[in-house]
């Protein structure tokens, strides 16, 4: 199995440069066509994983697991500084923090470790990371 430690190094150094302007676009397109007055949360990404290792994370090594969350709190830094670029209308919200003790490997996760049966599915919230992770930063933000 490769390592990808690498890529995600790399893909973390380039967030700014990739991914920046296309933020920008999309909040800008949002927010033209926002109703006035609307309030627009945008939720951040968790870190994927725990310390531990299990099933769901087969085949990641503890330090492509270590990089896959300092890439998360990368994208973090980056989506909130977009966001506060757009200026007001939106909100941003980072999910590191909730789902800090829900990582895939944790004995609750709020994410979906992987998934040989279905791989769309690995490595995204599951249904208490939606309801018990996302919807309280919603909800809060939108009060």
């Amino acid at each position: 199995m490769a390592d990808c430690s690498s890529a995600l190094d790399s893909t973390r150094a380039s967030l700014e440069t990739v991914i920046g302007p296309r933020l920008d676009n999309v909040y800008a397109t949002i927010m033209g066509h926002a109703a006035p007055g609307a309030k627009i949360v945008v939720v951040g990404y968790p870190r994927e994983f725990s310390s531990s290792s299990c099933f769901g994370s087969f085949g990641v090594s503890a330090t492509e697991r270590t990089k896959a969350n300092q890439l998360a709190d990368a994208l973090d830094g980056v989506i909130a500084t977009h966001v506060a670029r757009a200026g007001v209308g939106l909100t941003y919200k980072s999910a590191i923090s909730s789902f800090l003790s829900h990582a895939v490997c944790s004995s609750t996760p709020w994410l979906n470790g992987l998934n040989l049966f279905n791989t769309t599915e690995s490595y995204h919230p599951n249904k208490a990371g939606h309801s018990a992770g996302y919807l309280p930063l919603v909800r809060a933000a939108t009060g």
